[in-house]
């Protein structure tokens, strides 16, 4: 019998054979198999025609679109224990050989750069996405210790990074944005962060401008600011739109519109 053109159909297809065929081969039978086949790799030539026949008009999903339904059905499909991997977890020897296989020219985006409408559409589709706190942490937790080369931290300068804003960065803040006015914002929240509460400990808190406006009290413009540790302030150079909201309402429900003492106050 063909298999079934229909996605979701076609993955049942597939786990259906592989049910059957885990059946048919014990334990011992599938272990002869795998050691016969290790130490085998595919000849270039081999690959190149593999690829070849699955490229374009070739391949069963050429011009085809999954709909919004059927991706649901799909991701459905392999949630939790339905998922194969379900359970198991990749040795380090195994992380490590795919991260050898990816790397360099064996990447497939490999001297490929992307569009700007490419650009564009994946920042769209980011927007308004706030990772969890736990996800946050275990992000965190997998980067500790961890340094970045010389070589790379010269690649990802200037317009290479993803955070370049046009050269903003350069330009001038207000001067009446000085060290005694940066203390009289940390002083009013009591020399904690204003997104996690953690206490200004040795390093001062950086001042952050809610509205990333550098001429905030000099062009008029509502003068919003929140002191912020240095794990939050790197996390508002993502996303501006939504922390420029949500320290916007911290600063109007919870402190009446104030975020700094006066200068009369700060002083007594």
């Amino acid at each position: 019998m063909p298999a079934p053109k229909d996605p979701v159909r076609y993955a049942e297809y597939i786990r259906r054979i592989s049910a059957a065929v885990k059946k048919r081969w014990d334990e011992e039978t599938r272990r002869k198999m795998s050691e016969a086949h290790k130490g085998k790799t595919l000849s270039e030539e081999t690959r190149r025609k593999i690829s070849d026949s699955l490229k374009g008009e070739k391949n069963h999903n050429y011009g085809k679109s999954l709909s919004e339904e059927t991706r649901r059905k799909l991701s459905e499909a392999n949630k939790g224990e339905k998922n194969h991997n379900y359970g198991k977890s990749l040795s380090e020897e195994t992380r490590r050989k795919l991260s050898e296989a990816h790397k360099g020219e064996k990447h497939y985006n490999y001297g490929k750069s992307l569009s700007e409408e490419t650009r564009r559409k994946i920042s769209d589709s980011l927007k308004g996405k706030h990772i969890p706190e736990e996800t946050r942490r275990k992000l965190s937790e997998a980067h500790k210790g961890k340094t970045l080369s010389e070589e790379t931290r010269r690649k990802l300068r200037g317009e290479r990074s993803h955070r370049w804003k046009g050269g903003i960065s350069f330009e001038p803040y207000c001067p009446k944005f000085n060290r005694e006015f940066k203390e009289r914002v940390r002083s009013f929240f009591g020399y904690r962060c204003a997104e996690c509460g953690a206490p200004q400990n040795g390093k001062k808190l950086a001042v952050h401008h809610v509205n990333f406006n550098k001429m905030s009290c000099c062009d008029g413009t509502p003068p919003l600011f929140v002191p912020l540790c240095p794990s939050c302030h790197g996390h508002t150079q993502k996303d501006r739109e939504y922390w420029e909201e949500h320290f916007t309402r911290m600063i109007n429900e919870y402190h009446g519109g104030a975020c700094y003492f006066p200068k009369e106050e700060a002083a007594t």
